[in-house]
């Protein structure tokens, strides 16, 4: 028994040790994901931030990102006080059942990824409606093939790779300039960050957009999403049950609260209330 808690004891401290990683840089990218095979001209894009610790890494969009910033916190509290201290204009706020929060393109993917290299670990966590999952997996390896090729993106002299992961062949540049093999989403193992990379059937691209110096040692590769509640799955259900959600995201919020009342946020057209569906999904792992 004491055995057991010790080994226990163990694995916690390992895995604080990993959520506590301070964040030495941010890379922010534009991720365009052609969901729906039948709407390629209209893929879904956002802004994806890649927070860099020493062993691990996270991924998440930027408004993940930003709405669980300390300072940008700070600052929308304060404008908060500012409010509540004004006279009231007799609005009220409407309250009360779940949310979907949509854009023009479709349902928006809330998603992080995390990578452990010390463990050799690859992390998903999704919030699909209001339930939160986890998954983890072996980080698997990508056996790319560099290439002679060269260019420049933004001040970093890049080269280019070639290689395979879950079933769709890419093209990535990446920098030795910045000494982390790591890059967006899952892809990785490259001697120096990957910029910029793109699916060969040009269905899904990662285009760098900007890099930042993190000196708050209090900003951790944590992951914004897991909570005691998060559904402990596999790679493969989590895999079905995004499909389910990114295909039907009101009949899945419905299922999930069937005596609640959804309300719908459009982020590109507040006054947009419908949801675009899917009619030939597109899974960015084959």
């Amino acid at each position: 028994m004491k055995k057991n808690i010790i080994l226990l004891s163990l694995l916690l401290l390992s895995v604080f040790a990993f959520a506590q990683e301070a964040i030495k840089l941010n890379v922010t990218y534009k991720f365009s994901y052609v969901r729906d095979l039948e709407n390629k001209e209209a893929p879904y894009t956002s802004n994806m931030v890649l927070s860099l610790g020493k062993t691990s890494s996270r991924y998440c969009t930027e408004k993940l990102f930003n709405d669980n910033d300390k300072k940008i916190i700070e600052a929308r509290k304060k404008e908060q006080e500012r409010l509540q201290s004004m006279p009231s204009s007799g609005m009220t706020a409407v309250v009360g059942g779940p949310t979907l929060t949509v854009g023009k393109y479709g349902v928006i993917i809330n998603e992080e990824v995390l990578k452990n290299f010390s463990t050799k670990k690859l992390i998903i966590e999704a919030k699909l409606g209001i339930k939160n999952y986890h998954a983890e997996t072996n980080l698997s390896e990508i056996a790319w093939t560099v290439l002679p090729e060269t260019k420049k993106i933004g001040n970093y002299d890049c080269q280019k790779a070639t290689g395979s992961y879950g079933g769709r062949k890419y093209e990535a540049w990446f920098t030795k300039d910045i000494p982390y093999q790591d890059g967006p989403w899952k892809l990785h193992g490259l001697p120096g960050l990957i910029l910029e990379a793109k699916d060969t059937a040009n269905e899904i691209s990662f285009t760098f957009k900007e890099i930042s110096k993190n000196d708050d040692t209090e900003e951790t590769t944590q992951s914004f999403l897991n909570s005691p509640y998060s559904i402990d799955t596999n790679t493969k259900d989590l895999a079905k049950a995004r499909k389910a959600f990114e295909t039907d995201p009101k009949g899945v919020m419905s299922a999930q609260a069937p005596n609640a009342r959804l309300y719908v946020r459009n982020i590109d057209n507040p006054n947009d209330k419908t949801v675009v569906k899917i009619k030939k999904y597109n899974p960015i792992e084959l």
